[in-house]
């Protein structure tokens, strides 16, 4: 692909990237909502401290996306290397 379209590219795979996360981080709140009320007996806490690492981890991946995105084009390391 000429450089031009490989940036189209990019952008189009990441776009896709960045709604995937952002909908399993609604999902993952939606599940944390639902389980609020039940609580794990041998901790005697909610289990929706456990769920919430989804939304949580799912936000961080989208600023680590858009990180990326953010950079711009980069270089392709090839390395020649023969052992």
């Amino acid at each position: 692909l000429a450089p031009r379209n490989k940036r189209k590219l990019e952008h189009v795979i990441l776009l896709i990237t960045v709604c995937f996360l952002g909908f399993m981080a609604w999902v993952g709140g939606q599940m944390t909502w639902r389980v609020r009320f039940q609580t794990m007996p041998s901790l005697d806490m909610s289990i929706s401290w456990i769920y919430v690492a989804i939304p949580i981890g799912m936000t961080l991946a989208i600023i680590g996306v858009l990180a990326h995105w953010a950079q711009g084009p980069r270089q392709a390391i090839v390395d020649d290397t023969v052992i």
